[in-house]
């Protein structure tokens, strides 16, 4: 195999070999070490992802404990309603009473 050619050339053969073997071993080196920072991003993408996980199971729970009303569908009794400014004749009543005591209680009042 280097009976043609001589120690120079072998010699010069094995270091562009031992060269190109270190290039390829660098750019493997360099390959792991874009893959090594890739893993790292997407394992804090999961840490992340599981915290989300985490929180929506807590809400999940409490939801879960929330008080579920239930109540069976009926008619509402019926009322009458009446607005706060609307007369009737109990209210007329009530106040020509007030109004003839308060009266009453002054003129006894001044006189007395």
């Amino acid at each position: 195999m280097w009976k043609d050619q001589g120690a120079a050339e072998v010699l010069q053969t094995a270091r562009r070999q031992i060269d190109g073997q270190k290039q390829a071993v660098q750019r493997a080196e360099r390959k792991r070490d874009e893959l090594v920072a890739r893993i790292r991003d997407h394992g804090s993408d999961v840490e992340y992802l599981r915290m989300e996980l985490a929180e929506a199971r807590q809400r999940e729970a409490l939801r879960a404990r929330e008080w579920i009303i239930e109540r069976e569908p009926g008619e509402l009794p019926h009322q009458d309603t009446v607005m706060p400014w609307a007369r009737s004749s109990s209210e007329d009543w009530r106040y020509r009473w007030s109004l003839v005591l308060t009266l009453v209680a002054a003129v006894a009042a001044v006189y007395a």
